[in-house]
């Protein structure tokens, strides 16, 4: 999916929500959080990635307060919460 970075970081500016990631190398990357939104009763988290062009979509929860982000592994489940993201953004 193609996103209008320029447009995003733009509206989102003044969010000045962050979330750092750990990967499975234990990196960690801090980023912008676009946006949480639901599909189908379930939540999503859209977040870029500093220094970064490309979006990442994760599932999204909270436990005890604290933000629990889950790799969309279903391609179709992948295709609708991308096609989501991008109507909220146009």
């Amino acid at each position: 999916m193609t996103y209008n970075l320029k447009d995003l970081k733009e509206k989102h500016r003044k969010n000045k929500d962050t979330i750092s990631l750990t990967l499975h190398n234990n990196k960690e990357v801090k980023c912008d959080v676009l946006s949480i939104f639901t599909v189908k009763n379930k939540e999503y988290i859209a977040v870029l990635p500093k220094k970064s062009e490309t979006v990442l979509l994760y599932r999204y929860n909270e436990r005890n307060y604290s933000p629990v982000l889950t790799n969309i592994e279903d391609s179709r489940e992948y295709a609708l919460v991308s096609h989501r993201f991008m109507k909220l953004n146009q």
